[in-house]
């Protein structure tokens, strides 16, 4: 499915943490992208949805507010689950994966948004950290549920293959 740079075939780590990291940028664009529109009117979301200048502003501020967070996340993640799937857990049901990804991934995507406002905004309001936390539950389950798919069918053609 995947192929390096020069036609080296990847390994199973590096596909689920490549897999983990394209997830975690797509919805953290697609998160970005809801958030700015929620509060506009409806001329404003026409604009930004059916125009080539609204799009591309919208993507570059969605780019911008959460390529930040999602590139390291979407690593963290892919990493954990990497992890995950070479203890040989291949009699975990696609149930149980979907479960533990998505809640490892609400909890990185939580700690990744609180993280970094804090970081570069200061401790002064932590308050307002955690309610921006709440972007990063839903995105960041979404992402674990995705990538704990993958690596559920991933594992069972290992196994099968090995």
């Amino acid at each position: 499915m995947f192929a390096g740079l020069s036609g080296m075939a990847l390994t199973r780590t590096t596909r689920i943490v490549f897999v983990s990291l394209l997830a975690a940028v797509a919805f953290g664009l697609l998160t970005v992208a809801v958030a700015t529109l929620s509060g506009e009117n409806q001329w404003t979301i026409r604009y930004h949805l059916a125009t080539r200048e609204g799009a591309l502003s919208l993507l570059s501020i969605s780019a911008v507010i959460s390529l930040p967070i999602a590139i390291p996340t979407g690593l963290a993640g892919g990493a954990l689950a990497a992890r995950m799937a070479q203890r040989a857990e291949s009699e975990r049901s696609l149930l149980g994966w979907v479960c533990r990804g998505a809640a490892y991934g609400a909890l990185i995507g939580a700690m990744g948004v609180t993280v970094y406002f804090a970081v570069l905004n200061g401790i002064q309001e932590t308050l307002k950290y955690f309610f921006l936390a709440g972007l990063g539950v839903p995105a960041g389950s979404m992402v674990g549920a995705i990538v704990g798919a993958y690596s559920h069918f991933f594992g069972r053609a290992a196994v099968r293959e090995g």
